[in-house]
This record gives C-alpha cells, sequence and structure tokens, in this order.
C-alpha cells in the first residue's frame, strides 16, 4: 500500500511539476537560510560554554549611580572584592583577578614583536577558568613574580621547535617604565575562538607586588582589573550579590558617602559576557544578543513564507485533483485513507526539498561564510542530521495535514460535477497566509531600508574631530634615558616632510576606549566628578584633530606639565555643576594626589562609536612615553608616504617594528558588526521576497487556470488586456492593504528596538512607511504579469472552450 503512494505522489509531482519546483525551491532556500542563520546563532550563544562548569562560573561587575542614576556600567572591580568574596560569602569557591596589561613589545634574542592580548592573573586564574596546559603547571607558573606562561602561537613565534620553559622574554611597555625580563613558566594551548578572553601571554599577578605594595590587594580606590569567581553549583547568585552589597556598605559606606554616589556589584554569567555585556571596558567588542535574535526572527519568517507557499498551492490545487478523489471516492476509497496520499506527497516534497538545501549549504556556506565573516562550520550539517531529519518529519506533518484533509474531504458527486463550491475551500486561509507573507515582506523592506540609512547616517554625522588623513603610527620600545628626546626628533623630523601638515603625540586614539581612569576628581567649587577618562596627549593633539576649544587656552609646551594643567571636555564640565564652559576656566581640581588648574574646555566629540554616549574626559599633557604618533598629512594617495615614514622611524627607532594604520578606517572598524548585520539582514530579505514572489506567482497561475473561462468571455464582451489584468490583481492589492496596516507598525517597533542601539540615529520618517508598500506593488504586478498577460491574450475561443 504505501509502495503504491509513494509511486502516485511521484507521478502527481511530476504531473504538477511547475507548482512541486515552485514548492521545492521555496522549502529548500528556507531550509538552507534556517540552518545558515541557525549555525550561527549557535555559534554566538555558544561563547565561553567550553569552560568547566560554566554555570557556576561569573564576573562581578559594578555600577555606579548617583541619585538613583546610572553614571557609569563598569566591567571592573577593585582588587579587594574576589578576596572579600571567598572569605565571607558562602558559597564562593574560588576567585581571580585579571588586569589588562597593555600592548608590549615583546623580544627574545633576534625576534621582536608586538603585542596587544597580555594580561596579568592570579595563579587561581587556572582553576576558575580552563586552560589546556602543554608545558608547565598552570597554577603553580604563575607563584613568583616575573613569570609568564605563553600560548602555544606565542611559544612558536618566539621559540620555534624549541623549548621555551626556562627561558627568558623581555616586554617593552609604558606599564614597565621601559624593558623588563620574564621566564617563561608554561605554554598553554590556545584558547577556543568562542572566548572573551584570548590572551596569549599571562604575567603573574605577584610582579604587581613587585612595582605596587602587597596592601593594593586589600584597596577599594584601583578600580582597574576584573573578579571572575566560581560559586558552589547550585548556590545563588542573587543571594551571594545581596551579601557583598552589604559587606562592601560595611567596608566603603562612609568612601562612598564622601563621593556622593552608590556602588551596585553585579553578578554576571560568563557565558553571557559575549553575548550581552552592555558594560565598559571589555576586553573586546562583543556581540549582539538582540541581532542575533532578530536574525533568527528573520530565518523563522523565510521558513514560514516557504510554508505558507506549500500550504497555498496544495489547497489551492483542489479544484484541478477533484476529479481524481471523487473517482477514488466513488470506488471506495475513505477519508483516511487518501489523507496518507497526501502526506505522502508532501513528505517527498520536503524531502527532495532538504536534499537540495544540504547540497546548496554544503556547496555555498564557504563563500557565504567569508563574505559575511560568520564562523566556518562546513560539515556541521552532517552532525546536526538527526534534528533536521526530526524537522523533516514535523514539518511535513505540519505542512500537509490541512491540505490533505481539505483535498480528501469534499463529496465525491461535487468533486466529479466540479460545482462551485470547491473553488471557495479554504479560500479564507488562503487569503489569510498570503496577508502573512505580504507582512513579513513588508517589515523586511523598511528594515532594509532603515539599516541602509543608519549606515549612511554613521559615515556622514560630524564626530566633532577630524579622522580623515590620518596616519597613525605606533610608539617605539620605550628608552628610559632618551625616548623623550628622539620622540621629539622624530615628529620634527615628520614635519620635514613635504606631504605632512601637522603631527601630535597621545596616549589613546579615537575609536579606542580610554581604560586610564581616575577614582575622583574634585573640583574647588564642591562637585565631583567620578571616574572620569584621564588621557594624557602633547600640545597638538587639538590642532590635529581638529578638536574645537570653547574657552581657555590648550597647552603649553614650556610651562604646562602632568600634574599642574589639565583641559576638560564640555561634558566633564557640566558634570562638575559649571552653567558654562567658560566658568570653569581657572578652577583647581585634585585628583590622585595632585592640584591642578583647569586651564582649556574643549568641544564634546565622539571619542568611540555613535553606539556610546560621550564621557566626562580630562587631557592631561605629556610629551613621552606616549603610545602613538597622529600624522597630519596632505594627501593619502601620494604612493612614497609610507615608506618615507618607516624610513624616518627606522632611522630615530631602528630596534622597534614599525607599525601604521589610517585612522579613518580604523574608526570604521567599530561598526563591522552593524555592516555584517546589515549584509545579512538585506540579503535573507531579498530571500524571503523572492520566495514570496515565487508564491504568488504559482498562485497567480492557479488563479488564471480557474478563470481561464470568465476570461475569455469578458475579452468576447470587448474587455481589454488592462482591464483584465487589473482584474487579476485588484484581490492582492488588497491583501496589501491589509498586510500594510498590520506590518508597518510592528516594523516601526522592530526598528526602533535596534536604532536603540545608537545614542545617535536617523529618525523614520513619513515616507519610509509608504516606500514599502509601493515596492510590494511592484513586485505584484511584475509577479503576475506574466501570467495574467498570457491569459489575456489568448484566443477568447480558446479560453471558453477550456474543460
Amino acid at each position: 500500500m504505501w509502495l503504491n503512494y509513494l509511486k502516485i505522489a511521484l507521478r502527481n509531482t511530476w504531473k504538477y511539476r511547475t507548482f512541486s519546483l515552485v514548492n521545492i525551491i521555496g522549502l529548500s532556500v528556507g531550509m538552507a537560510t534556517f540552518y545558515v542563520i541557525f549555525s550561527y546563532v549557535q555559534y554566538e550563544l555558544g561563547y565561553d560554554n567550553f569552560h568547566k562548569a560554566y554555570d557556576q562560573l561569573y564576573r562581578v561587575n559594578l555600577v555606579t549611580k548617583k541619585d538613583g542614576e546610572v553614571i557609569t556600567k563598569d566591567s571592573r572591580t577593585p582588587p579587594a572584592v574576589g578576596k572579600l568574596m571567598k572569605n565571607e560569602i558562602p558559597g564562593v569557591i574560588d576567585f581571580t583577578r585579571v588586569v589588562i596589561f597593555g600592548e608590549g613589545i615583546i623580544s627574545c634574542k633576534e625576534k621582536s614583536i608586538r603585542e596587544k592580548n597580555i594580561l596579568l592573573t592570579d595563579p587561581e586564574h587556572f582553576d576558575v577558568l580552563s586552560y589546556e596546559m602543554i608545558h608547565g603547571a598552570g597554577r603553580e607558573s604563575l607563584r613568583e613574580p616575573m613569570s609568564v606562561v605563553i600560548s602555544a602561537s606565542m611559544a612558536n613565534l618566539l621559540f620555534g621547535a624549541g623549548d621555551p620553559i626556562n627561558q627568558f622574554i623581555n616586554i617593552n611597555s609604558g606599564n614597565l617604565d621601559g624593558s623588563s625580563d620574564f621566564v617563561v613558566r608554561g605554554v598553554f594551548k590556545d584558547q577556543e575562538a568562542q572566548s572573551h578572553l584570548r590572551p596569549n601571554i599571562l604575567i603573574s599577578y605577584a610582579t604587581v607586588h613587585k612595582f605596587l605594595n602587597k596592601q593594593i590587594d586589600d584597596s577599594w580606590d584601583w578600580n582597574n582589573l576584573y573578579t571572575y569567581v566560581r560559586i558552589t553549583k547550585g548556590a545563588s547568585a542573587s543571594h551571594i550579590k545581596k551579601q557583598l552589597q552589604l559587606l562592601a556598605q560595611e567596608r566603603i559606606g562612609e568612601k562612598l558617602d564622601g563621593m556622593q554616589v552608590e556602588w551596585e556589584f553585579i553578578l554576571q554569567p560568563v557565558a553571557d559576557i559575549y553575548i550581552e555585556s552592555g558594560y565598559q571596558y571589555e576586553f573586546a567588542s562583543g556581540g549582539n544578543k538582540k541581532i542575533v535574535y532578530l536574525l533568527s526572527v528573520i530565518a523563522f519568517f523565510i521558513l514560514l513564507i516557504a510554508y505558507v507557499n506549500f500550504i497555498n498551492l496544495a489547497t489551492s490545487q483542489s479544484t484541478r485533483r477533484s476529479r481524481e478523489v471523487g473517482i477514488r471516492k466513488v470506488n471506495g476509497a475513505r477519508q483516511m485513507q487518501l489523507i496518507p496520499q497526501f502526506m505522502c506527497e508532501a513528505l517527498i516534497t520536503n524531502v527532495f526539498s532538504f536534499l537540495v538545501a544540504f547540497t546548496l549549504v554544503q556547496s555555498l556556506y564557504a563563500g557565504l561564510a567569508t563574505y559575511f565573516q560568520l564562523p566556518t562550520m562546513q560539515g556541521a550539517i552532517l552532525q546536526h542530521w538527526p534534528y533536521f531529519g526530526a524537522f523533516v518529519l514535523f514539518s511535513t506533518l505540519i505542512s500537509g495535514i490541512y491540505p490533505a484533509m481539505v483535498l480528501s474531504s469534499f463529496k465525491p458527486t461535487s468533486m466529479i460535477k466540479g460545482t462551485e463550491n470547491l473553488k471557495i475551500k479554504g479560500i479564507l486561509l488562503k487569503k489569510i497566509l498570503v496577508v502573512i507573507q505580504f507582512t513579513i515582506s513588508l517589515i523586511l523592506i523598511l528594515g532594509t531600508l532603515t539599516i541602509y540609512l543608519q549606515l549612511q547616517f554613521i559615515r556622514d554625522f560630524d564626530l566633532g574631530l577630524n579622522l580623515h588623513n590620518q596616519l597613525i603610527v605606533k610608539s617605539p620600545r620605550l628608552n628610559l634615558d632618551n625616548h623623550a628626546a628622539r620622540s621629539d626628533t622624530f615628529k620634527k623630523k615628520l614635519l620635514d616632510l613635504s606631504f605632512v601638515e601637522k603631527v601630535a603625540s597621545l596616549n589613546e586614539i579615537p575609536g579606542n576606549e580610554i581604560y586610564w581612569r581616575s577614582a575622583t576628581f574634585e573640583s574647588n567649587n564642591g562637585n565631583i566628578l567620578n571616574n572620569p577618562s584621564i588621557l594624557p596627549v602633547d600640545d597638538n593633539y587639538f590642532k590635529v584633530f581638529d578638536i574645537n576649544l570653547l574657552v581657555g587656552r590648550t597647552f603649553k609646551r614650556k610651562t604646562d606639565t602632568y600634574e599642574n594643567a589639565v583641559i576638560i571636555n564640555k561634558r566633564a564640565a557640566e558634570v562638575l555643576g559649571f552653567t558654562s564652559p567658560g566658568n570653569a576656566i581657572g578652577h583647581s581640581v585634585v585628583t590622585e594626589g595632585m592640584t591642578s588648574e583647569i586651564v582649556g574646555v574643549v568641544d564634546n566629540y565622539y571619542q568611540e562609536s555613535l553606539k556610546k554616549t560621550i564621557q566626562p574626559v580630562v587631557f592631561r599633557y605629556s610629551s613621552s612615553m606616549l603610545n602613538y604618533f597622529a600624522i597630519n598629512i596632505s594627501d593619502t594617495k601620494t604612493g612614497n608616504i609610507i615608506k618615507e615614514v618607516e624610513a624616518t622611524f627606522k632611522n630615530m627607532f631602528p630596534d622597534s617594528p614599525f607599525e601604521y594604520f589610517f585612522l579613518d578606517e580604523f574608526y570604521q572598524k567599530q561598526y563591522i558588526p552593524d555592516v555584517l548585520f546589515g549584509k545579512l539582514f538585506n540579503f535573507f530579505a531579498l530571500l524571503a521576497i523572492l520566495v514570496a514572489s515565487l508564491g504568488i506567482f504559482a498562485l497567480s497561475l492557479i488563479n488564471v487556470l480557474q478563470r481561464t473561462k470568465e476570461i475569455g468571455i469578458r475579452k468576447v464582451l470587448g474587455a481589454s488586456v488592462t482591464s483584465i489584468l487589473g482584474l487579476l490583481s485588484k484581490e492582492y492589492f488588497l491583501l496589501i492593504f491589509m498586510a500594510t496596516i498590520i506590518g508597518l507598525p510592528i516594523a516601526y517597533w522592530s526598528m526602533k528596538l535596534w536604532l536603540i542601539n545608537f545614542v545617535v540615529h536617523v529618525e523614520l520618517s513619513w515616507w519610509l512607511f509608504v516606500i514599502p508598500p509601493l515596492i510590494m506593488g511592484v513586485v505584484i504586478v511584475i509577479t503576475i504579469a506574466y501570467n495574467s498577460i498570457k491569459a489575456a491574450l489568448t484566443d477568447p475561443v480558446k479560453s471558453i472552450r477550456y474543460e
């Protein structure tokens, strides 16, 4: 019996091959899209799940509030937090502190490389987080000061095939005020790609004690390190948080009152750090949970549109299949015998679609992954085949049951006679499903337009500083004896080059977060600025970047020092309570034990992307040991620029690697996730509209076939091609109108939700909501025009004699 079902199903699939092809193309595209997005979502949500007992691992974050309003959301905490939690809160098993060491030049024998993934951490780091040691014992390797554990890739770069254990490497960095030698005590396997922490060098935390007093471990003032804790299984993170809050209030309640702020500690699961941070001073930019879920919705939409097509086409063919079913019923077939037949046809369509989808994924995924910068997961579909097999069976049941019930439920006499009742079977559901298709398409079109406009807005927005024609050269190896003199000479020699207009030194470039913070910054007017960003720059910084000086002056090379003069931005002046920037000039401020005078106020500018609010910034004068040179050049297209700058650099710093980049390109890297999201959204939106158009094409063909005689009669009575086209199209335009009423409010809400990610964004103007229905109208006309015009041009005699 089942073999007979299969034969008939294959015969009908071939007989109605146009509709079978539409179904298979639509379903295969939907399945392939679903799998690609499924792989991406699974990858994004899988960060840090490789750690042992990852569900027991938390990072302690710090939220600072003033008068109930959140001032900062910091991923860093004071050193005393971890020790306090382990010693006094039941349920906390262990902790580890992590300090970002900063970029350094690593040297070993004749080799010299620049490395930025350097961390200082406790020996317990290997007990809290998971590392696979290749050489050495992780915990014991970081007991002593001036000890390091390096990654396998770093060991290969520095030592090749040689044994790195107990070998010395030299690290040159501003955090060491020059260079220091460290001994390699261990090698670990490079961390998983799905890790928010991917260090290449781990320096023992005990090294901090060599430079600072051990009392730093009990400090509540230095909010510059990350605290990770592991709690017992089943322990309540919220209860531990409450206990930490009470203990912190006991220790530093008076200090917080003096700062006029309150602290709230947050225990964030380590597995959530990458995908939904929302905190400042992360190690690297992470994912976006909203975007991941939005792409998941798009994948579901495309699949839904494909199955809507399938159900619509199956039910719309009821008239064409009526005589077949009627004859079988007259010959004794019961409804429960016919249902398996139609379910078998649905299964064949789903299986064929899955095979095509599998082929598409296997052949195209590598190219798509490269273009969209997706994780490489080629072959992973084979690992998931049980899930997809279950999915095919489930989708067959869901998509096939209703058409099977419709096609098997008619009375045999009505079927054989072909009465008009057949034509209205399931028509309400068909219209509902078409409205769903149009609604989804309208949402995706509006989303595509909004994302495009926002990305253009980002590119054209006035950031308050000049990023163009700025060549950035990384600082050379630090030499304590003559670094400042060499840097000055280097800048002077650069100015002798014909294409160089201005040169400045700075500690952090636009596009990077300013990691250096001061605990408090107190003005003599009685107001306090908590955790302001501190940015050391030279006297040319504001000129090179064209930052607008509102009042006062910029730094003077001969009279200003790091300690005696500061410049603040407009935002800092506002937080300090000055009614206008001019009122801040001449006031003294106290921070880090230094009393300084505010000599100037500059306009706000976006140090980071438009996703972040402008923070209070305090500029201090420094002429040496800064991290970057900013070179303002007249023409970036001059071929010899880089060679001449490199030659000048190598002449002054022969032992240092020469590294450079253009600032505008670097700054735009902050938006790479948004640009990729735009690409993904636009691509999948196009696929969704394409699948919907396929379904409308097939439906219009069925509609034309069902109304062939009517079209012939109208032609005989004098109807024009245009009027027949309008007749066959008007139903769809009514459905577009209904979809517009439903879809545009949903689209508006969705895009508002996405735009919230940006502090500054485009406004959703009224014309944006006019374009999607117009586009859909054009798509509908183009889609159904072929079938409609073909029917309208057919000889009316042939149309009237049709069947």
